[in-house]
């Protein structure tokens, strides 16, 4: 999770919304928030080729066009 939201924060975005369902959650996401660093290119380029493989079993959400 971490790394996914180092990700998400690298996107130059004001807001993140990350969902959490118990306290314990919450205490790891906000850990991972205050060790963020933003990511380097290279760094984001080579996250999106390792979940490449695994994109569409997590496009559910997406209206098909």
């Amino acid at each position: 999770p971490e790394e996914a939201i180092g990700y998400a924060l690298s996107q130059r975005v004001s807001t993140a919304i990350i969902g959490c369902y118990t306290p314990e959650e919450v205490e790891q996401n906000v850990a991972a928030v205050s060790r963020y660093r933003p990511f380097s290119p290279q760094q984001l380029s080579e996250l999106e080729d390792r979940v490449r493989p695994f994109a569409r079993q997590y496009t559910s959400f997406k209206r098909e066009t």
